[in-house]
């Protein structure tokens, strides 16, 4: 054979070969079927669509959520495991002044003793600062009462010079504005500083003659001077501008006038019999009516958000009777949202046994509010109530 002919052949093999593979490996074209307009999807679920049974690779899917159904469970309990006197709440922590003047730290199981120093004398009045942290204690002789502050965050007490006769906290942080009494009789209307107590008081006035009065900051430079009123006699109540040194009355003597701030943006006003109303401005003007009358000491608020122990039964002389614990009310517990007007009752009888409740000082402590039972001395707490 021809060496020319032997070339050819060989060509000939080798591009049949490579012809053979090229149609092996060539990519092949993607056929997509049109389904008819009728058709259905493939049976079969989407992963997590569906009933799925529990193999054990699998989980069961969750039920609602509770909190979209219903409201959480309500639950009443009792944290003090002896009388209480007073109370105050600080964070997520309740704290209270027992008979004879030793204070506790409140617990479900066992209350903790907080500080083994008491309070030598009866006691007249606590009052917190807005955070909890600091307690103006009054005990001691109403008409020459001594002060104190305890401090919750290092436990320790820190004693008010003699001669105060009032005292409250300010709008400012640690600012207390007080009434203080010098040798010669004369009183001066002061500002003290909670953190500097060695330093000499700002003198206000100095001359300030008012008595039986309570004073109640209401932001920037104004307190509210209330005269206190008795069985004889309705107190006035004014706006007092520390800067400034003006006096202006806001309700006359007419009727009973009794206030106590609930928060920045709210005032407890009871004048009397049924007459009772929340303000929402400290002149006392932009206030709304409540279907319902109690008094101030048994209502409590946070931010726009109050809370009112209501008595069944309220009379001209309830107030006189209250503070002298001389009668006793069966109370429902009413929630109101200052900014709509708008409020709920809740019953609390039947989860106390059916045994019925006199509330006084209602706190919030996070989504619970805490109150003293006037019927036991005991502190309650209402847990879910937000």
């Amino acid at each position: 054979m021809k060496p020319w002919l032997k070339i050819l052949i060989v060509a000939m093999v080798v591009g049949l070969i490579g012809l053979g593979i090229y149609f092996v490996f060539k990519p092949q074209p993607l056929i997509i079927e049109d389904l008819p307009p009728t058709s259905e999807l493939p049976s079969g679920e989407l992963p997590g669509s569906g009933e799925q049974t529990n193999n054990g690779d699998s989980e069961e899917p969750l039920p609602p959520s509770s909190e979209t159904q219903t409201s959480k469970e309500k639950t009443l309990s009792i944290i003090s495991d002896q009388e209480v006197s007073d109370f105050w709440v600080s964070g997520e922590e309740t704290y209270y002044i027992n008979s004879v003047g030793k204070i506790f730290k409140a617990k479900i199981n066992e209350d903790e003793e907080v500080s083994n120093q008491a309070i030598n004398g009866p006691l007249n009045k606590i009052e917190s600062d807005v955070r909890g942290n600091l307690v103006l204690i009054s005990f001691g002789t109403p008409l020459s009462p001594s002060w104190t502050i305890f401090d919750s965050r290092d436990l320790a007490f820190r004693p008010l010079e003699q001669g105060i006769k009032l005292a409250t906290w300010g709008n400012k942080t640690a600012e207390i504005i007080a009434i203080k009494e010098l040798p010669n009789k004369v009183r001066q209307l002061v500002f003290l500083d909670a953190d500097k107590l060695s330093a000499s008081p700002k003198i206000i006035l100095n001359d300030f003659r008012m008595e039986s009065i309570q004073i109640i900051a209401t932001g920037g430079d104004s307190f509210l001077i209330q005269e206190l009123p008795d069985s004889e006699y309705g107190g006035r109540v004014w706006i007092f501008n520390t800067k400034t040194l003006t006096l202006t009355t806001l309700r006359d003597s007419a009727s009973n006038q009794l206030v106590k701030k609930g928060s920045s943006n709210s005032f407890f006003v009871w004048s009397g019999g049924n007459n009772f109303e929340i303000a929402k401005d400290s002149n006392l003007t932009e206030s709304f009516p409540i279907p319902f009358s109690t008094l101030p000491q048994k209502c409590g608020a946070k931010d726009y958000e109050g809370f009112c122990f209501v008595p069944q039964n309220l009379d001209e002389n309830a107030m006189s009777k209250f503070l002298k614990n001389e009668v006793f009310f069966q109370d429902s517990l009413y929630k109101i949202n200052i900014l709509s007007e708008d409020f709920e009752v809740f019953s609390l009888e039947n989860l106390n046994n059916n045994l019925p409740i006199d509330g006084k000082n209602p706190q919030l402590m996070g989504g619970s509010v805490v109150f003293l039972n006037r019927f036991d001395k005991k502190l309650y707490q209402l847990t879910n109530f937000r």
